[in-house]
């Protein structure tokens, strides 16, 4: 959450800014922190069995699935206000969720939305109606030359040598 609320700042400065515990994201158990290259073997083949259904299996070493990661958020939602806007700072396996939770998920549980970093989602929500619309999905207009950076989300260990995201996990601040 630190990352993220420091993102907020950074966008958002003399604004009063709230953490809330929802929001971060699902913990990354046995590989928090690593590369795939130092993540063992028997790890790398256990996220490759996840991967495949990471809707519904914890991953690995960890206690949360995207179904739990999916609860959470839409108990966040549940105290949405009724009208104005909400701007929320947080991480991809969170905003695929919110996704899902107000959309529903992807029919094969499979990962079906792609995120770079920093990637703008906008979502309109009418409680009244219980309907909502994605606005617009992974914008990265704000970032000069963003369509040469690495995609924001691949299949484990497929991930360009020496790109930022090639962490799997992030270690805590």
């Amino acid at each position: 959450m630190d990352r993220s609320l420091e993102t907020a700042r950074l966008a958002l400065p003399g604004r009063e800014i709230r953490g809330d515990r929802r929001l971060r994201e699902m913990p990354m158990g046995l590989v928090e922190g690593l590369t795939w290259a130092e993540a063992p073997p028997s790890t790398r083949q256990a996220i490759r069995q996840w991967w495949k259904t990471p809707y519904d299996l914890p991953f690995p070493g960890s206690t949360e699935s995207l179904h739990d990661v999916t609860l959470r958020v839409q108990d966040w939602l549940s105290e949405m206000p009724d009208e104005g806007r909400i701007v929320a700072f947080t991480h991809g396996g969170v905003i695929r969720c919110c996704v899902w939770a107000l959309t529903g998920p992807p029919q094969d549980r499979s990962w079906s939305l792609e995120l770079g970093n920093t990637g703008i989602v906008r979502i309109r929500y009418d409680r009244t109606r219980n309907t909502a619309i994605l606005v617009a999905h992974n914008d990265l207009s704000h970032l000069p030359d963003a369509w040469n950076l690495p995609p924001g989300q691949q299949v484990p260990g497929e991930q360009p040598s020496g790109s930022p995201s090639a962490r799997i996990g992030h270690r805590p601040v």
